[in-house]
Protein backbone atom coordinates (compact mmCIF):
# COMPACT_ATOMS: atom_id res chain seq x y z
CA UNK A 1 0.00 0.00 0.00
CA UNK A 2 1.69 3.01 -0.86
CA UNK A 3 1.76 5.92 -3.56
CA UNK A 4 4.31 4.81 -5.97
CA UNK A 5 3.54 2.00 -9.06
CA UNK A 6 5.91 -0.36 -7.48
CA UNK A 7 6.62 -0.19 -3.78
CA UNK A 8 5.32 2.01 -0.78
CA UNK A 9 6.63 5.51 -0.76
CA UNK A 10 6.55 5.31 3.46
CA UNK A 11 6.52 2.87 6.30
CA UNK A 12 2.61 1.72 7.09
CA UNK A 13 0.77 -1.67 7.65
CA UNK A 14 -1.41 -3.74 5.15
CA UNK A 15 -2.51 -7.33 3.93
CA UNK A 16 -0.93 -9.78 1.90
CA UNK A 17 -2.74 -12.10 0.27
CA UNK A 18 -1.35 -15.18 0.00
CA UNK A 19 -1.58 -18.85 -1.54
CA UNK A 20 0.12 -22.17 -0.06
CA UNK A 21 0.44 -25.27 -0.89
CA UNK A 22 0.99 -28.12 1.06
CA UNK A 23 4.97 -28.46 2.29
CA UNK A 24 6.79 -31.49 4.35
CA UNK A 25 7.02 -31.91 7.71
CA UNK A 26 5.68 -29.76 10.35
CA UNK A 27 7.06 -26.48 9.74
CA UNK A 28 4.30 -25.84 6.82
CA UNK A 29 0.74 -26.32 5.98
CA UNK A 30 -0.52 -29.41 5.77
CA UNK A 31 -2.42 -28.44 2.76
CA UNK A 32 -3.26 -26.07 -0.01
CA UNK A 33 -5.54 -22.84 0.85
CA UNK A 34 -5.59 -19.32 1.01
CA UNK A 35 -4.86 -16.25 3.83
CA UNK A 36 -4.57 -13.28 4.66
CA UNK A 37 -0.79 -11.76 6.23
CA UNK A 38 -1.06 -9.04 8.83
CA UNK A 39 1.86 -6.99 8.59
CA UNK A 40 3.86 -3.65 8.74
CA UNK A 41 6.92 -2.66 6.69
CA UNK A 42 9.17 -0.05 6.19
CA UNK A 43 10.65 1.60 2.95
CA UNK A 44 13.94 0.88 2.01
CA UNK A 45 16.61 2.28 -0.54
CA UNK A 46 16.51 -0.64 -2.80
CA UNK A 47 13.73 -0.90 -5.73
CA UNK A 48 13.52 -4.68 -5.39
CA UNK A 49 12.03 -5.32 -1.90
CA UNK A 50 10.73 -4.30 1.36
CA UNK A 51 12.05 -5.28 4.60
CA UNK A 52 9.06 -6.66 6.68
CA UNK A 53 9.39 -5.72 10.45
CA UNK A 54 7.12 -8.59 11.49
CA UNK A 55 3.73 -10.40 10.43
CA UNK A 56 0.95 -12.16 12.01
CA UNK A 57 -0.49 -14.78 10.13
CA UNK A 58 -4.21 -15.35 10.46
CA UNK A 59 -4.49 -19.16 9.08
CA UNK A 60 -8.60 -20.40 9.56
CA UNK A 61 -10.53 -23.20 8.16
CA UNK A 62 -10.22 -26.81 8.44
CA UNK A 63 -6.71 -26.88 7.08
CA UNK A 64 -4.73 -24.85 9.47
CA UNK A 65 -6.37 -23.30 12.79
CA UNK A 66 -3.77 -21.43 14.31
CA UNK A 67 -1.30 -18.42 15.11
CA UNK A 68 2.09 -18.19 13.93
CA UNK A 69 4.24 -15.31 14.41
CA UNK A 70 7.03 -14.82 11.83
CA UNK A 71 9.10 -12.74 9.88
CA UNK A 72 10.02 -12.99 5.76
CA UNK A 73 11.51 -10.85 3.52
CA UNK A 74 8.83 -9.46 0.37
CA UNK A 75 9.66 -8.80 -3.55
CA UNK A 76 7.04 -7.05 -5.38
CA UNK A 77 7.39 -6.42 -8.68
CA UNK A 78 4.40 -5.36 -11.25
CA UNK A 79 2.85 -7.91 -12.58
CA UNK A 80 2.80 -8.17 -16.23
CA UNK A 81 0.13 -10.80 -16.53
CA UNK A 82 -2.36 -12.54 -14.31
CA UNK A 83 -0.98 -14.40 -10.77
CA UNK A 84 -0.13 -18.19 -11.84
CA UNK A 85 0.60 -20.81 -10.57
CA UNK A 86 2.92 -20.91 -7.31
CA UNK A 87 6.36 -21.19 -7.30
CA UNK A 88 8.06 -24.29 -8.16
CA UNK A 89 10.25 -25.61 -5.25
CA UNK A 90 14.05 -24.22 -5.11
CA UNK A 91 12.92 -21.23 -7.03
CA UNK A 92 15.34 -18.29 -6.14
CA UNK A 93 13.34 -16.22 -3.76
CA UNK A 94 14.07 -13.14 -5.98
CA UNK A 95 12.15 -14.47 -8.95
CA UNK A 96 13.14 -13.01 -12.43
CA UNK A 97 9.86 -13.79 -13.12
CA UNK A 98 7.80 -10.61 -12.36
CA UNK A 99 4.78 -12.66 -11.23
CA UNK A 100 4.95 -13.43 -7.29
CA UNK A 101 5.53 -11.83 -4.47
CA UNK A 102 8.32 -14.31 -3.07
CA UNK A 103 8.90 -15.21 0.80
CA UNK A 104 10.52 -17.42 3.27
CA UNK A 105 8.97 -18.35 6.56
CA UNK A 106 9.90 -20.08 9.47
CA UNK A 107 6.95 -21.01 12.03
CA UNK A 108 9.29 -22.65 15.39
CA UNK A 109 12.40 -20.12 14.28
CA UNK A 110 13.37 -16.84 13.26
CA UNK A 111 14.09 -16.48 9.80
CA UNK A 112 17.89 -16.59 9.03
CA UNK A 113 18.23 -12.87 7.73
CA UNK A 114 21.57 -13.55 6.66
CA UNK A 115 21.65 -16.81 4.23
CA UNK A 116 18.86 -15.01 2.87
CA UNK A 117 20.92 -11.76 2.29
CA UNK A 118 24.39 -13.94 1.68
CA UNK A 119 22.15 -15.92 -1.22
CA UNK A 120 20.99 -12.31 -2.93
CA UNK A 121 24.16 -11.30 -2.36
CA UNK A 122 26.15 -14.23 -3.79
CA UNK A 123 23.58 -13.90 -6.89
CA UNK A 124 24.53 -10.54 -7.81
CA UNK A 125 28.13 -9.88 -6.90
CA UNK A 126 29.46 -13.49 -6.42
CA UNK A 127 32.70 -13.32 -8.45
CA UNK A 128 33.63 -10.29 -6.63
CA UNK A 129 32.88 -11.13 -2.98
CA UNK A 130 34.58 -14.61 -3.57
CA UNK A 131 37.98 -12.82 -4.17
CA UNK A 132 37.60 -11.50 -0.72
CA UNK A 133 36.69 -14.92 1.05
CA UNK A 134 39.92 -16.22 2.69
CA UNK A 135 42.77 -15.67 5.69
CA UNK A 136 44.69 -12.57 5.61
CA UNK A 137 48.34 -12.44 5.81
CA UNK A 138 49.10 -9.19 7.48
CA UNK A 139 46.52 -9.96 10.66
CA UNK A 140 49.35 -12.32 12.09
CA UNK A 141 51.56 -9.20 12.62
CA UNK A 142 49.11 -6.84 14.03
CA UNK A 143 47.84 -9.15 16.49
CA UNK A 144 51.57 -9.73 17.08
CA UNK A 145 52.01 -6.47 17.69
CA UNK A 146 48.86 -5.92 20.11
CA UNK A 147 50.47 -8.76 22.05
CA UNK A 148 53.81 -6.90 22.56
CA UNK A 149 51.97 -3.63 23.17
CA UNK A 150 49.81 -5.80 25.94
CA UNK A 151 52.75 -7.17 27.88
CA UNK A 152 54.79 -3.96 27.67
CA UNK A 153 51.20 -2.02 29.39
CA UNK A 154 51.26 -4.92 32.05
CA UNK A 155 54.57 -6.03 32.92
CA UNK A 156 56.19 -3.00 32.62
CA UNK A 157 54.57 0.32 32.21
CA UNK A 158 51.83 0.03 34.65
CA UNK A 159 54.27 -1.06 37.79
CA UNK A 160 56.08 2.43 37.11
CA UNK A 161 53.38 4.19 37.91
CA UNK A 162 53.08 6.20 41.30
CA UNK A 163 50.33 7.60 41.42
CA UNK A 164 46.39 5.42 41.34
CA UNK A 165 44.63 7.99 38.84
CA UNK A 166 47.29 7.84 36.08
CA UNK A 167 47.55 3.87 36.65
CA UNK A 168 43.26 4.06 36.59
CA UNK A 169 43.70 6.34 33.41
CA UNK A 170 46.40 4.24 31.23
CA UNK A 171 44.44 1.26 32.30
CA UNK A 172 41.09 2.91 30.53
CA UNK A 173 42.57 4.43 27.83
CA UNK A 174 45.34 1.88 26.96
CA UNK A 175 44.50 -1.41 29.03
CA UNK A 176 41.36 -2.17 27.87
CA UNK A 177 41.30 -0.78 24.25
CA UNK A 178 44.70 -3.42 23.90
CA UNK A 179 42.39 -6.27 25.87
CA UNK A 180 39.49 -5.61 23.54
CA UNK A 181 41.70 -5.63 19.93
CA UNK A 182 42.94 -9.43 21.17
CA UNK A 183 39.36 -10.83 21.89
CA UNK A 184 38.54 -9.33 18.58
CA UNK A 185 42.25 -10.93 17.38
CA UNK A 186 40.89 -14.10 18.56
CA UNK A 187 37.78 -13.58 17.20
CA UNK A 188 39.36 -13.31 13.80
CA UNK A 189 40.97 -16.84 14.46
CA UNK A 190 38.53 -18.85 15.47
CA UNK A 191 37.23 -18.30 11.96
CA UNK A 192 40.44 -19.51 10.75
CA UNK A 193 41.37 -15.74 8.85
CA UNK A 194 44.67 -15.44 9.62
CA UNK A 195 46.45 -18.57 7.96
CA UNK A 196 45.36 -21.23 5.74
CA UNK A 197 45.64 -24.62 8.27
CA UNK A 198 43.25 -24.79 11.68
CA UNK A 199 45.77 -26.21 13.25
CA UNK A 200 47.61 -23.40 12.85
CA UNK A 201 44.86 -20.74 13.33
CA UNK A 202 44.18 -22.84 16.96
CA UNK A 203 48.20 -22.52 18.27
CA UNK A 204 48.16 -18.90 17.37
CA UNK A 205 45.73 -17.54 18.71
CA UNK A 206 46.81 -19.50 22.15
CA UNK A 207 49.89 -17.11 21.64
CA UNK A 208 47.61 -14.05 21.24
CA UNK A 209 45.71 -14.94 24.25
CA UNK A 210 48.90 -14.89 26.48
CA UNK A 211 48.54 -11.45 27.35
CA UNK A 212 44.74 -11.99 28.87
CA UNK A 213 46.52 -14.40 31.25
CA UNK A 214 43.20 -16.62 31.12
CA UNK A 215 42.65 -19.25 28.89
CA UNK A 216 39.72 -18.95 26.59
CA UNK A 217 40.93 -19.09 23.32
CA UNK A 218 39.99 -22.82 22.42
CA UNK A 219 36.36 -22.58 24.41
CA UNK A 220 35.89 -19.32 22.77
CA UNK A 221 36.13 -20.55 19.27
CA UNK A 222 33.44 -23.80 20.04
CA UNK A 223 31.05 -21.51 21.58
CA UNK A 224 31.29 -18.89 19.07
CA UNK A 225 30.83 -20.86 16.08
CA UNK A 226 27.78 -22.00 17.56
CA UNK A 227 26.70 -18.45 17.73
CA UNK A 228 26.88 -18.23 13.82
CA UNK A 229 25.46 -21.70 13.35
CA UNK A 230 22.42 -21.25 15.76
CA UNK A 231 22.15 -17.47 15.95
CA UNK A 232 19.37 -15.91 18.99
CA UNK A 233 18.58 -19.86 19.53
CA UNK A 234 19.34 -21.26 23.14
CA UNK A 235 22.52 -22.94 22.12
CA UNK A 236 23.37 -19.32 21.29
CA UNK A 237 26.12 -18.11 23.78
CA UNK A 238 26.63 -14.78 22.68
CA UNK A 239 23.20 -13.50 23.41
CA UNK A 240 21.34 -13.06 26.96
CA UNK A 241 19.30 -15.60 28.70
CA UNK A 242 16.02 -15.72 29.38
CA UNK A 243 16.92 -15.21 33.10
CA UNK A 244 18.72 -12.11 32.37
CA UNK A 245 16.24 -10.61 30.21
CA UNK A 246 14.10 -11.36 33.11
CA UNK A 247 15.60 -10.10 35.77
CA UNK A 248 17.66 -7.52 34.10
CA UNK A 249 14.78 -5.77 32.26
CA UNK A 250 13.27 -4.05 34.68
CA UNK A 251 15.55 -2.99 37.07
CA UNK A 252 17.79 0.19 36.75
CA UNK A 253 20.27 -0.97 39.25
CA UNK A 254 20.37 -4.35 37.80
CA UNK A 255 20.72 -3.05 34.30
CA UNK A 256 23.74 -0.96 35.56
CA UNK A 257 25.25 -3.67 36.98
CA UNK A 258 24.74 -5.93 33.95
CA UNK A 259 26.16 -3.30 31.42
CA UNK A 260 29.47 -2.70 33.68
CA UNK A 261 30.07 -6.05 34.30
CA UNK A 262 29.03 -7.47 30.86
CA UNK A 263 32.32 -9.41 30.03
CA UNK A 264 32.18 -11.82 33.39
CA UNK A 265 28.45 -11.93 32.55
CA UNK A 266 30.06 -13.38 28.99
CA UNK A 267 32.40 -15.51 30.41
CA UNK A 268 29.77 -17.02 32.79
CA UNK A 269 26.80 -17.49 31.02
CA UNK A 270 28.46 -20.49 28.57
CA UNK A 271 29.45 -22.04 32.20
CA UNK A 272 25.82 -22.49 33.25
CA UNK A 273 24.27 -23.71 29.81
CA UNK A 274 26.97 -26.46 29.35
CA UNK A 275 30.61 -26.85 29.57
CA UNK A 276 33.30 -26.39 26.91
CA UNK A 277 34.24 -29.66 25.01
CA UNK A 278 37.35 -31.26 26.52
CA UNK A 279 39.82 -31.46 23.31
CA UNK A 280 43.91 -32.12 23.11
CA UNK A 281 43.50 -28.08 22.22
CA UNK A 282 41.63 -26.94 24.91
CA UNK A 283 44.08 -28.63 27.44
CA UNK A 284 46.89 -27.36 25.41
CA UNK A 285 45.36 -23.71 26.18
CA UNK A 286 45.05 -24.03 29.19
CA UNK A 287 48.58 -25.84 30.02
CA UNK A 288 50.57 -22.79 27.77
CA UNK A 289 48.77 -20.24 29.70
CA UNK A 290 49.17 -21.62 33.14
CA UNK A 291 52.68 -22.26 32.20
CA UNK A 292 53.42 -18.87 30.54
CA UNK A 293 51.44 -17.00 34.34
CA UNK A 294 53.58 -18.86 36.40
CA UNK A 295 56.47 -17.34 34.63
CA UNK A 296 55.27 -13.83 34.60
CA UNK A 297 54.02 -14.25 38.51
CA UNK A 298 58.01 -15.47 39.48
CA UNK A 299 59.44 -12.67 37.79
CA UNK A 300 56.97 -9.36 38.24
CA UNK A 301 54.75 -10.64 40.77
CA UNK A 302 50.97 -10.03 40.98
CA UNK A 303 50.83 -6.65 39.85
CA UNK A 304 50.75 -7.39 36.06
CA UNK A 305 47.49 -9.75 37.03
CA UNK A 306 45.71 -6.65 38.48
CA UNK A 307 46.00 -4.37 36.03
CA UNK A 308 45.24 -6.61 32.87
CA UNK A 309 41.98 -8.24 35.36
CA UNK A 310 41.00 -4.08 35.63
CA UNK A 311 42.03 -3.41 32.02
CA UNK A 312 39.46 -6.45 30.74
CA UNK A 313 36.42 -5.42 33.25
CA UNK A 314 36.43 -2.08 31.48
CA UNK A 315 36.84 -3.64 28.40
CA UNK A 316 33.91 -5.46 28.74
CA UNK A 317 32.07 -2.79 30.29
CA UNK A 318 31.59 1.47 30.54
CA UNK A 319 34.07 1.66 27.80
CA UNK A 320 33.32 2.87 24.23
CA UNK A 321 34.72 -0.69 22.53
CA UNK A 322 32.64 -2.49 24.53
CA UNK A 323 29.70 -1.26 22.58
CA UNK A 324 29.40 -3.82 20.46
CA UNK A 325 28.56 -6.11 23.32
CA UNK A 326 25.39 -4.56 22.95
CA UNK A 327 24.58 -2.94 19.69
CA UNK A 328 25.58 -6.31 17.82
CA UNK A 329 22.42 -8.06 18.50
CA UNK A 330 20.71 -7.36 21.81
CA UNK A 331 21.07 -4.47 23.26
CA UNK A 332 18.71 -1.96 21.06
CA UNK A 333 16.43 -4.72 20.68
CA UNK A 334 13.18 -2.51 21.32
CA UNK A 335 9.54 -4.68 21.83
CA UNK A 336 7.76 -4.88 19.06
CA UNK A 337 10.64 -3.72 16.64
CA UNK A 338 12.36 -5.51 13.91
CA UNK A 339 13.20 -8.37 14.48
CA UNK A 340 16.22 -9.07 12.60
CA UNK A 341 18.21 -8.46 15.79
CA UNK A 342 21.63 -8.00 14.40
CA UNK A 343 23.09 -4.27 13.54
CA UNK A 344 25.92 -2.76 12.35
CA UNK A 345 28.52 -0.10 13.48
CA UNK A 346 30.66 1.89 10.98
CA UNK A 347 32.28 4.43 13.50
CA UNK A 348 36.02 5.15 13.71
CA UNK A 349 36.03 2.83 16.74
CA UNK A 350 36.28 -0.22 13.63
CA UNK A 351 39.80 1.07 13.37
CA UNK A 352 41.08 -0.54 16.64
CA UNK A 353 38.41 -3.34 16.80
CA UNK A 354 39.31 -5.55 13.71
CA UNK A 355 36.26 -3.95 11.47
CA UNK A 356 34.27 -5.92 13.82
CA UNK A 357 30.98 -3.44 13.86
CA UNK A 358 30.51 -4.41 10.29
CA UNK A 359 28.50 -6.96 11.66
CA UNK A 360 25.73 -7.43 9.24
CA UNK A 361 28.64 -8.08 6.95
CA UNK A 362 30.11 -10.51 9.09
CA UNK A 363 27.24 -12.81 10.18
CA UNK A 364 26.17 -12.46 6.15
CA UNK A 365 30.51 -13.72 5.17
CA UNK A 366 32.06 -14.98 7.93
CA UNK A 367 35.08 -16.19 6.37
CA UNK A 368 35.82 -12.41 4.54
CA UNK A 369 38.07 -10.82 7.10
CA UNK A 370 37.77 -8.10 9.03
CA UNK A 371 40.12 -6.13 7.10
CA UNK A 372 38.05 -6.53 4.26
CA UNK A 373 34.11 -6.34 5.18
CA UNK A 374 34.26 -2.33 3.82
CA UNK A 375 34.93 -3.56 0.91
CA UNK A 376 32.54 -6.11 1.10
CA UNK A 377 30.16 -3.17 2.18
CA UNK A 378 31.21 -1.13 -0.99
CA UNK A 379 30.81 -4.23 -3.41
CA UNK A 380 27.32 -4.29 -2.36
CA UNK A 381 26.05 -1.42 -0.88
CA UNK A 382 21.98 -2.18 -1.87
CA UNK A 383 22.34 -4.95 1.11
CA UNK A 384 24.21 -3.09 3.23
CA UNK A 385 22.73 0.48 4.33
CA UNK A 386 23.06 2.89 7.28
CA UNK A 387 19.71 1.44 8.76
CA UNK A 388 20.86 -1.75 10.49
CA UNK A 389 23.78 0.57 11.87
CA UNK A 390 23.42 1.87 15.51
CA UNK A 391 26.58 4.07 17.06
CA UNK A 392 28.46 1.84 20.20
CA UNK A 393 27.75 4.56 22.62
CA UNK A 394 24.81 5.08 22.10
CA UNK A 395 23.41 1.53 22.17
CA UNK A 396 25.53 1.70 26.18
CA UNK A 397 23.42 4.89 27.03
CA UNK A 398 20.63 3.15 25.62
CA UNK A 399 21.31 -0.25 27.62
CA UNK A 400 21.31 1.91 30.65
CA UNK A 401 18.72 4.47 30.22
CA UNK A 402 15.85 3.64 27.82
CA UNK A 403 13.43 1.21 29.29
CA UNK A 404 12.53 0.14 25.84
CA UNK A 405 15.76 -0.94 25.41
CA UNK A 406 16.53 -4.89 27.01
CA UNK A 407 18.31 -7.63 26.74
CA UNK A 408 17.08 -9.98 23.85
CA UNK A 409 17.08 -13.33 25.21
CA UNK A 410 17.40 -16.13 23.05
CA UNK A 411 14.54 -18.30 21.15
CA UNK A 412 13.67 -21.63 21.92
CA UNK A 413 15.70 -23.92 20.03
CA UNK A 414 13.76 -25.57 16.96
CA UNK A 415 14.39 -28.55 17.60
CA UNK A 416 13.09 -28.83 21.35
CA UNK A 417 10.04 -26.85 19.60
CA UNK A 418 9.36 -29.42 17.03
CA UNK A 419 9.64 -32.14 19.83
Amino acid sequence: RGEGDRRGEGDGEGDLKIRFRRGEGDRRGEGDGEGDIKMRFRRTDDDRFWWVLDGEALREGDLISKRATFSFRVFFKPAKKKVGPLPQKNRPLLSSQPRFASFGMSEFAPVDHHALRRKEVMRVHGRAVQKLCGPEWRSKYVALLLVGASLYASLVLAPSLQRWSTWLLLAYVGGATLSNALFLAIHELSHGLMFTSRGANTAFAMIVNLPIFIPYSVAFREFHLEHHKHLHSERDMDVPTAFEARVVGANSVLRVAWVALQLVVYAIRPMCVRSPTITPAFVANAALQVAFDAAVASRFGYAPFVFQLVSMLMAGGLHPTAGHFFAEHDALHVVDATPQRTYSYYGWLNWVSWNVGFHNEHHDFPYVPGSRLPQLRRIAPDFYDDSSAHSWTRAIVATLTDTRCRPAPATKAQEDKEE
